[in-house]
């Protein structure tokens, strides 16, 4: 999946993306009528006693619902009323979506009831078929969501992912996003920003790109790419890689190495 249908980094979605107030766990971004809040959540959120996360689409101060560890379930509770969760239409569950799934009027079955398992272990043993599980394996994927304001249906989607081994309580949010169009859907990944400095196209911005520019140096990259590189690092278009961001003392000391290699790359073919 993530190499696959995870390319939302190289999807450009209308209008120009403009920064805006601050909130939930990262700053806001507006892209024509899309509101998307980058993230970086980790569950069970290690500094709350109940190790959940409050999703608040619109920040009125009133969540939608949360996302939580308990014991060795990891859910979507407290569900609002007049809030849906996008299901599986098999399972029951709420859904894994890939990017660019719609969430809209007429997609999909939406509901505050059910199972709301986001692995696949409930009551402590394996719940049965994982469809619409967000398993480790499965990769980054979407969650769509059914609100109300002001008397109208809005549609979202906040992006998670399994960061445990399979079927385990640990998980990652990354990055959520909503229509203020009523009645408006939205695709799964809209808004995300493009990433141009995942030089290895797999759906994030790490230590790999980091080497993969690096022997890249003098041929294909540019000084410009490392720019691009350490602007990005970590953004949540996907799975980001636990590598440590480099100091730049210790960038500048591989650029020059890189630079060094590039000029004998030119120097052998001549």
């Amino acid at each position: 999946m993530k190499n696959g249908q995870h390319r939302r980094n190289r999807r450009r979605v209308a209008g120009t993306l403009g920064a805006m107030a601050a909130g939930l766990g990262g700053s806001q971004m507006s892209d024509a009528a899309v509101v998307y809040t980058p993230l970086d959540v980790n569950i069970p959120v290690p500094e709350v006693n109940a190790g959940e996360y409050h999703i608040d689409f619109d920040g009125d101060g009133t969540p939608e619902f949360d996302i939580q560890q308990f014991d060795t379930l990891t859910k979507v509770a407290d569900i609002a009323p007049g809030v849906g969760i996008l299901r599986d239409e098999v399972s029951n569950r709420a859904a894994n979506l890939p990017d660019g799934a719609l969430i809209g009027p007429a997609t999909g079955f939406y509901s505050g009831s059910g199972p709301d398992a986001l692995n696949g272990i409930d009551n402590g043993a394996a719940d049965g078929p994982e469809v619409g599980h967000f398993q480790v394996s499965d990769g980054p994927g979407f969650i769509g969501v059914e609100f109300m304001v002001g008397g109208n249906f809005h549609y979202g989607y906040v992006g998670y992912e399994g960061t445990g081994v399979e079927n385990s309580a640990q998980g990652r949010i990354y990055a959520m996003a909503y229509e203020t169009s009523p009645d408006t859907a939205i695709e799964a990944g809209a808004g995300i920003p493009e990433l141009t400095a995942d030089f290895d196209l797999d759906g994030d911005v790490d230590g790999a790109d980091f080497l993969n520019w690096q022997q890249g140096f003098g041929t294909t990259r540019t000084a410009a790419d490392l720019v691009n590189w350490r602007a990005q690092f970590g953004q949540p278009g996907a799975t980001a890689a636990a590598a440590a961001v480099p100091e730049p003392g210790s960038l500048a000391l591989l650029a020059t190495g890189a630079a060094g290699v590039g000029l004998y790359r030119r120097r052998k073919s001549q």
